[in-house]
This record gives C-alpha cells, sequence and structure tokens, in this order.
C-alpha cells in the first residue's frame, strides 16, 4: 500500500513520503509495519522503481517487447545497453566491507587469490570439506568462488576464478565436495592448448577412485571480453 501510494505521489509531484504513509497504516492497521527491515524495504522497492524506470507492461505488448529482445542488435548498441544494466546493479548492489570478506583477507588465504582486492563474501562462498595439497595444516576450506542463484533455483552455480597453479587442487576440491558434474570455461585464450585440466592431479587429490572425473562435462568459451 505504501510503495502504490508513494508511486501515484511521485507520478503527480516528483516527490515521495515514505514516512508519512507508513504512519498512516500503523495507525489504521497496528503491525502492518512491523520492523525496520521492513520500513528498509519500502525504500529499496523506491529507489529501484526510481533508478530502473519501472512501468508496467500491458498485455498487448508484451509480445512486442519480449521480440525487441530477440532482435539482433548492433555491437555498440547491446554494450551501451549492458553498460547501462551494470551501472544500476552496481548501485542497487550494497558495497561488501572488508569484514564481510574475512576468508579470503585471512593471512593464510591471501595467496589464493588472484587479485586480494577480489575476494568472496563469507556468507556466499562455498566451503570446501576435504583435506588437500598443502592446505591440510592451514585453512583448507577457502577457495576464491561465489555461489550464483539460477533462474530456477537459489545457489544453483558455482563462479571461480582461472585457478592458479598452487590452488588446482582446491578447484578440483570445490568440483568434488560440491558435486559439480559440468564446467563451464569463459577464456580469452586465442590458443585452445592454453586450457589445461590437470584431470590426472584431480584424481590424485580424490584419493584412489578417479571414476567421478571421467563423468565431468567440460565446456570452453572464448571472448575477448573476459577479464
Amino acid at each position: 500500500l505504501s510503495l502504490d501510494a508513494n508511486l501515484e505521489l511521485m507520478k503527480k509531484t516528483g516527490q515521495i513520503d515514505v514516512f508519512e504513509y507508513a504512519k498512516t497504516m500503523v495507525n489504521s492497521r497496528p503491525h502492518l509495519v512491523d520492523s525496520v527491515d521492513q520500513y528498509q524495504f519500502i525504500y529499496d522497492c523506491l529507489a529501484e522503481a526510481v533508478l530502473c524506470n519501472v512501468e508496467p507492461i500491458a498485455m498487448w505488448q508484451l509480445k512486442e517487447r519480449s521480440s525487441m529482445y530477440k532482435a539482433k542488435r548492433d555491437r555498440q548498441l547491446m554494450e551501451a545497453q549492458d553498460a547501462y544494466e551494470n551501472k544500476l546493479l552496481m548501485m542497487l548492489t550494497p558495497t561488501l566491507r572488508i569484514g564481510d570478506c574475512a576468508g579470503g583477507h585471512r593471512l593464510e588465504n591471501r595467496g589464493k587469490n588472484r587479485d586480494v582486492m577480489v575476494v568472496p563474501p563469507d556468507h556466499a562462498r562455498p566451503y570446501l570439506q576435504t583435506l588437500h595439497g598443502e592446505s591440510k595444516d592451514k585453512d583448507y576450506t577457502y577457495i576464491n568462488a561465489v555461489e550464483v542463484d539460477g533462474f530456477t533455483r537459489k545457489n544453483e552455480f558455482i563462479v571461480t576464478e582461472w585457478p592458479k597453479h598452487s590452488t588446482i587442487d582446491s578447484f578440483w576440491t570445490l568440483v568434488f565436495d560440491h558435486s559439480c558434474h559440468t564446467i563451464v570455461n569463459l577464456s580469452n585464450q586465442g590458443n585452445s592448448r592454453a586450457i589445461v585440466y590437470e584431470v590426472g592431479g584431480a584424481a590424485g587429490v580424490m584419493g584412489s577412485d578417479p571414476d567421478w572425473v571421467r563423468k565431468i562435462f567440460v565446456k570452453i568459451f572464448f571472448s575477448g571480453n573476459v577479464k
């Protein structure tokens, strides 16, 4: 109710008044806005509506709108659209603090990152469970990776950086511990021989049963924009 009222007010006056509408609702219906999180949620939704220019689409316009995304557009237009969407995502995504990524900044884990300023938040990273390599005497649970939601399931995918020579065993431990049956490799290497998966080393990491390695499907995509 508060969202709808503020959106209507914004259309008419260009302003919003979250506090006044929330107070009116609480006076009429106690506990309707019952926590700070709910109050903040109203602000977040309004901010997203303003920044993203959210407008309802009529049913008769839906087919025309969906066909727009299927049309082949020139590369510059696509890159401009991607840049705009990425800018919105950056504005709407809360900034991570160093404390949120404490695992990646620990002294024993810094060498496992390609860039010490690009590390995963602890609440979203997959933890390794199997002892492996030199990590047996250190923090064997860490790898620079994050869990990503899919279209229908939460934490459906795992995204990680290209392993360093010293973290190859951690990469295969991640594949094993989290039952990853498909690996999609995004690479800007023009020479396919540069893409090397040390399957023999993976079998060594996991012990005497290498059969699981043979069941992994690997797909490599080459792109000039991968960093």
